[in-house]
């Protein structure tokens, strides 16, 4: 659990400064169009986003996810995916900044020659953190998945440790609410293709290098009753929108879903 937490924590840092530094680039960015632009160029400006969001479907093209779902992550798996989102991000902010002008004319406003390439940098910058970002994820899935053990099992002691070993290694409390619901509606989902017969990784859409979560899942589902799955689900859903309307802290109530159960 101890290089759980450090690697964790290492995941939010990067993450963190992933999300800082594309906010400070959309701010000034920001400040720059609100002294340049009047109202009705925001449209056009608006319209350049496109370019930005194929550039940035090319740089993750997936492997990110990838790696989430991987049984077994090597250091080559990270340094290849690092280096690629790297290398295709810088090349996407080269090609932006060569046609900024192109960009401009077909969408009939010149001003946008150097918002391209101000904002073509946000591309690089962003791909600093995704892997990290990544195995970050992936962590907090293999811990939710120890978690849930424990409250299949009963063991609320030890699935309150799990619970309060993430929130120190300062994990968004949002994020594990999230992360444990979606597990535990594929738990339930999984329950129910059983019940009636149907294939598993068909029922949760698993690719090929997914298939190994198959009889994990099994596993779990057995120790948990169709209704109990039902119950802890909608007992998220009302946690969830209890804390969006200032009713209730989030882990409070998660401590108190647990220790319920």
């Amino acid at each position: 659990m101890g290089n759980l937490k450090t690697e964790t924590v290492n995941g939010v840092k990067w993450t963190a400064i992933k999300t800082l530094s594309n906010k400070v680039v959309q701010f000034l960015i920001g400040i720059v169009l609100a002294r340049l632009l009047s109202p009705s160029d925001y449209g056009v400006v608006g319209m350049a986003t496109i370019f930005f969001a194929l550039a940035g479907i090319l740089i993750d093209s997936g492997f990110c996810t990838a790696l989430i779902r991987k049984k077994e992550t090597t250091i080559e798996d990270t340094s290849t995916i690092f280096f690629f989102n790297l290398i295709v991000s810088i090349v996407c902010c080269i090609i932006l900044c060569i046609f900024s002008n192109n960009i401009a004319v077909f969408l009939n406003a010149p001003i946008l020659t150097d918002i391209v390439k101000v904002s073509a940098l946000s591309l690089v910058i962003g791909s600093l953190g995704s892997v990290q970002w990544a195995l970050c994820t992936k962590k907090v899935e293999s811990v939710i998945f120890d978690l849930t053990d424990n409250l299949g099992q009963k063991k609320t002691k030890e699935a309150i440790d799990v619970l309060h070993n993430l929130i120190a290694s300062k994990e968004p409390i949002q994020k594990i609410l999230i992360t444990l619901y979606n597990h535990l509606k594929k738990l339930y989902f999984v329950k129910i293709a059983i019940a009636n017969n149907k294939d598993i990784a068909t029922s949760l859409n698993l690719k090929q290098n997914q298939m190994f979560l198959v009889n994990k899942y099994k596993m779990q589902t057995q120790k948990f009753s169709e209704q109990e799955l039902r119950k802890i689900i909608q007992q998220l859903e009302d946690l969830d929108y209890q804390y969006k309307i200032g009713l209730i802290d989030l882990n409070i109530g998660l401590d108190a879903i647990i220790c319920a159960i």
